[in-house]
C-alpha cells in the first residue's frame, strides 16, 4: 500500500463514515467529509480545533472570507 500518514490516519473514520454515520442531505454530506480533514490537520499542525471551529462559524455567519488551515 502506498498510504501517506494521513491518509492511513483518516481510513478508519472514512470507514465509520460510510458505515454508520452518513447523512442523507447534501449539507449534511459535506460536513462529515470535511470535519474529520479538517481535524486531523489542525491536530498535526499542534492547533487548537475548538478555537478554529469557533473562528469558522463566526466568520461563516459574518460573511467574511473562509479561514485556511493551511
Amino acid at each position: 500500500m502506498t498510504y501517506n500518514a494521513a491518509e492511513e490516519s483518516l481510513k478508519n473514520l472514512a470507514i465509520a463514515r460510510k458505515l454508520c454515520l452518513d447523512s442523507h442531505s447534501i449539507y449534511g454530506k459535506k460536513w462529515r467529509e470535511m470535519l474529520p480533514n479538517c481535524i486531523e490537520t489542525l491536530h498535526r499542525q499542534r492547533k487548537f480545533i475548538q478555537d478554529f471551529l469557533t473562528d469558522a462559524i463566526y466568520i461563516g455567519r459574518t460573511k467574511q472570507p473562509t479561514p485556511s488551515v493551511i
